[in-house]
């Protein structure tokens, strides 16, 4: 089969425009589609968080991840074991596999934000899920979710609003399972809170 002379023209310019594509998104704060749809699959399976070995060598960082893991469990977990209740016998052959992870992570414990309120500074974490098809081994996608309590809110707060960060970082990853589980779409990363700042 004989490609047209312009074909490798062709080529480049469908490159250029994917790579701009996801930059893009990237840049107004939204994770790309994966590359399948998540409701095809036959079987589901969560993984533990995992974290770096910084984190784990800091009582903040465990502390923090630990209760990030409580909220994985809490919002992540009926929604990977609900569908794997209604895709039993179903699907592709395939499991879908969501690995979390934490290793970008600041947070201000609520006695440090007591007693040093605002200049303690702000808290952030950055959660990954990589979500991958088995036995392939292929990478369906990597979102990544973020969030930040302001030094003056946690101060406020008294640091409610720090603790209310790991939260919502699950939630923007429960978010992004959800929608995108009929058809591929992407979704909402949290950097885009940050763009309208």
């Amino acid at each position: 089969m004989r490609f047209p002379a312009a074909f490798p023209l062709f080529c480049v310019i469908v490159l250029v425009a994917a790579a701009a594509t996801l930059q893009t998104a990237a840049a107004e704060g939204l994770n790309p589609a994966p590359a399948a749809a998540f409701g095809g699959y036959q079987a589901y399976e969560l993984k533990p968080l995992a974290i770096s070995d910084e984190l784990k060598a800091s009582d903040t960082g465990v502390k923090a991840t630990a209760k990030i893991q409580e909220n994985i469990d809490a919002r992540l977990k009926p929604i990977v074991e609900g569908w794997a209740k209604m895709n039993e016998g179903k699907g592709n052959g395939s499991t879908l596999v969501f690995e979390p992870s934490v290793d970008d992570l600041r947070f201000i414990g609520g006695t440090k934000r007591f007693f040093a309120g605002a200049l303690a500074g702000s808290s952030h974490v950055v959660m990954k899920l990589k979500i991958v098809e088995q036995p392939s081994g292929k990478v369906i996608a990597e979102p990544e979710f973020y969030q930040r309590a302001s030094g003056m809110a946690g101060a406020w707060t008294v640091g409610a609003h720090d603790n209310t960060m790991l939260s919502r970082v699950v939630e923007l990853a429960a978010n992004y399972m959800s929608q995108n589980f009929v058809g591929a779409v992407g979704g909402l990363s949290g950097r885009e809170e940050e763009k309208k700042k």
